[in-house]
């Protein structure tokens, strides 16, 4: 549908959409966006022991238009969620074919800005309101000023249905309030073309049918609306304007989804039964980081950077509360006291920002299943040999360098010399024979008579700052790897 065509829609109807009232709110939108591929092919390897490749998706072409309510529907494994991931920009390796925009060809970087993806899964911050939640989103994601975006925000909660819920937390909505929110979310910025994965995934029969009526009212306003179905019911079937039907990776249809039945009937000689559902019919038969910063909330930098200033005050009062009990319950009143218990402190903020940054990376890499399963085996050398278990001077020769390794063993001993090294003097004894009352023997036992507080500083808060450049490495090389589905 082009300009002059929803210009006229728009007279007829005689009144102007809240929808449309978002132009001036957030900012003078885009032309719209007129999508088409050509010969587009998908491969991946078969598996990491070949070079063999299987193609997903084989030479298919269409052209998704704006003011249409375009649906990708196919039986599990057909390929609709490849397509989708390759239309939104999300993938863009191993693609072969041509993509345009408006008769041109597609620049990845600038369609990114001007589209959004909303994926299956409602990754919505929990404790959040639903008002904050927009709020954040607007300050992200707009540069206008205070009064726009409360506008912009207003007429998004009343046109999707949330404004009776402002200040319901995320997790309490159900989930057609989480899914409106999730398109709130977005509408924001006010794309001219939107993508959505299984909108109407885990909802019932009528939240899908009011979910629909959503999509359909912001094609209607002259964005370009494409989505992923599995197997629509037969009323969300007569909602769609342009119906895509893929299978085994081929397309099967593309037009009017009331003209399928004919199609099948013409072109395949199946007859669809009466009351039965077209899309049944045809032959009938899978964390807020990934979606917010693909659909350009923020960079990368400047998440991990808000995460680890918001969560260091988290750690370094835990840290502190721990401290004090255990420092005072051990019965530590050294001299000078306030040193000791400040280098006593700083051990212990370095060996949890340390372990943090560890666990961090392994949840990075690792999804929940796979990391309780090998987060432990990971740490665990470094807790064997992080000298509680085996002291370095009983350990074969070939062992040493895991000592030298483990990030455990330098907590150790600098939290053991802040407290009994430095030239400690004697320790009070009720008894006659106290064994460890001179700090030296202690030390000479546990193999620290050498040790170094400066050594052990110098040693974690290296390797923090390593641990910090692997992990963000490891995020981002996960954000841009592709899930193949």
């Amino acid at each position: 549908m082009d300009l002059s065509r929803q210009s006229s829609k728009m007279e007829q109807h005689g009144t102007m959409s809240s929808m449309e009232m978002l132009a001036p709110v957030t900012a003078t939108r885009t032309n719209q966006l007129n999508l088409t591929f050509s010969e587009l092919g998908y491969t991946v390897r078969s598996n990491f022991l070949t070079k063999d490749r299987k193609a997903l998706l084989s030479q298919i072409s269409g052209d998704f238009r704006p003011g249409e309510l375009i649906a990708i529907v196919g039986p599990s494994g057909a390929g609709k969620s490849t397509l989708m991931d390759i239309l939104a920009g999300f993938t863009s390796e191993n693609v072969t074919g041509r993509c345009e925009v408006n008769g041109r060809e597609r620049d990845i970087r600038a369609f990114r800005r001007s589209s959004a993806y909303i994926m299956q899964d409602d990754n919505l911050q929990p404790l959040l309101t639903v008002e904050e939640a927009m709020r954040c989103a607007a300050d992200l994601k707009l540069d206008t000023t205070a009064q726009d975006k409360e506008q912009a925000i207003n007429v998004i909660l009343k046109e999707l249905g949330l404004d009776q819920a402002r200040r319901t937390l995320s997790k309490s909505l159900s989930g057609g309030e989480k899914k409106r929110l999730s398109i709130g979310l977005e509408l924001i910025s006010n794309p001219p073309i939107m993508f959505f994965d299984e909108p109407t995934s885990g909802l019932d029969s009528v939240t899908s049918r009011q979910c629909f009526g959503i999509l359909k009212s912001l094609a209607a306003d002259g964005r370009t609306i494409v989505c992923t179905v599995h197997q629509p019911s037969d009323t969300l079937l007569d909602m769609i304007d342009h119906l895509y039907v893929l299978a085994e990776g081929k397309c099967c249809y593309a037009g009017s989804a009331g003209q399928l039945v004919n199609f099948l009937r013409d072109s395949c000689r199946l007859d669809c039964p009466t009351y039965h559902n077209p899309a049944d019919f045809l032959p009938a038969e899978l964390p807020i980081l990934t979606r917010e910063h693909f659909n350009r909330w923020y960079r990368l930098r400047s998440f991990y950077l808000a995460q680890k200033l918001a969560d260091l005050p988290v750690q370094v009062c835990a840290a502190t509360i721990y401290t004090l009990v255990v420092f005072h319950m051990s019965g530590q009143y050294p001299e000078p006291y306030a040193t000791r218990l400040g280098l006593f402190l700083a051990m212990y903020v370095l060996v949890g920002l340390v372990s943090q940054m560890i666990g961090l990376i392994c949840g990075t890499l690792l999804d929940i299943q796979n990391g309780v399963i090998f987060g432990p085996f990971f740490i665990m050398p470094f807790l064997v040999f992080g000298g509680f278990f085996v002291y370095l001077k009983d350990a074969p020769q070939f062992l040493h360098w895991l000592f030298h390794v483990s990030f455990i063993k330098y907590g150790f001993e600098g939290v053991v010399v802040a407290v009994y090294g430095s030239n400690r003097p004697k320790m009070p004894c009720s008894k006659e024979y106290c064994h460890f009352r001179a700090p030296q023997t202690l030390l000479e036992i546990v193999d620290m008579k050498n040790s170094n507080y400066l050594v052990s500083v110098t040693f974690l808060v290296a390797l923090y700052f390593l641990l910090d450049c692997v992990a963000f490495a490891a995020l981002f090389f996960k954000l841009r790897a592709r899930k193949y589905r």
